[in-house]
């Protein structure tokens, strides 16, 4: 039996429920039924996959041929799956057929940090001489009168109490007389006084002093200042300035670079004629002929 009578029995490669991997896809079958028919249509069954249908199998029942050629389709595609998904997946790359070269380098958060703690030392030799002629003078003019305006009021309120106290004084007053015959005097008369109490003095009222009109003061003439003669003055010694640097600068860097094209190990043209043997490629074409070659012997 041949392929193509295989087929136009109505029956087929595949399982309608087998254990098949995930890239054998419903459209991947039937194109692999359609080449096999129209470029292996005269490939004859293999004789032994045909023994098979006239040997009783394990549970005492003969296979037909349809269920021997889906039994050994299934087991080559499960052989062979990882290649297969390989192939039909490399149909799906999207790349530049001349490029050779591409990198893309992601940096993040690259921190560089610069700690500060050096001291820098600057000593200046001073030995020079500054002189300086002065000969100038200043000539001041005054001019201006001050005025004053007086117009304000000292108001003194007394409120003070004086207080005289007489401690049992005595006062004595004596006459005397001079006798008509006599060249001295003598006492006629005598009284004698004394004083007890207290005396009290007291002050109350309102004392006001008031000023008023302008007080004047001018000013004329001219004052002169002269200056001459050489001001000097004389720089020694060493004069150091110390800087001292403290602290810490960070530099964080975050950045993506691509680089893409020919680096050179192949040319351009050598990369065109490897894509156009790419382009010769089909995966479903390597499946059917594996299939093929696993049911069929390879003359017709």
């Amino acid at each position: 039996m041949n392929i193509i009578d295989y087929l136009y029995e109505g029956n087929s490669f595949f399982w309608e429920i087998g254990n098949y991997p995930e890239w054998l896809t419903t459209d991947i079958k039937s194109d692999v039924e359609t080449i096999a028919t129209y470029d292996y249509g005269m490939r004859k069954i293999r004789p032994y996959l045909e023994y098979l249908t006239t040997r009783e199998n394990a549970s005492h029942v003969k296979p037909d041929i349809d269920t021997v050629i889906k039994t050994a389709i299934e087991g080559y595609i499960n052989k062979n799956s990882y290649k297969f998904s390989t192939l039909f997946a490399t149909e799906n790359f999207q790349y530049n057929p001349i490029e050779n070269y591409d990198m893309t380098e992601v940096m993040t958060d690259d921190t560089t940090e610069t700690t500060y703690g050096k001291t820098s030392t600057l000593t200046k030799q001073k030995d020079s001489q500054d002189e300086r002629t002065l000969d100038y003078s200043d000539n001041r003019t005054l001019d201006y009168s001050d005025d004053r305006t007086l117009d304000t009021a000292d108001e003194t309120t007394p409120n003070l109490t004086d207080t005289h106290t007489l401690n049992s004084l005595t006062n004595t007053e004596t006459d005397q007389i001079e006798g008509f015959n006599s060249s001295s005097w003598q006492d006629a008369n005598k009284k004698t006084s004394v004083g007890t109490g207290s005396e009290t003095t007291a002050t109350t009222g309102t004392s006001t002093t008031t000023h008023t009109g302008t007080d004047n003061i001018a000013h004329s003439g001219t004052d002169n200042l002269s200056h001459s003669g050489t001001d000097t003055v004389a720089h020694t010694g060493t004069d150091t300035d110390t800087d001292r640097l403290s602290g810490k600068d960070t530099a964080v860097r975050n950045y993506e670079l691509t680089r893409n094209g020919n680096i050179g190990v192949t040319t351009s043209q050598q990369m065109i004629m490897q894509e156009r043997e790419v382009a010769d490629f089909s995966a479903i074409a390597e499946l059917t002929h594996g299939i093929i070659n696993a049911i069929t012997i390879g003359v017709f």
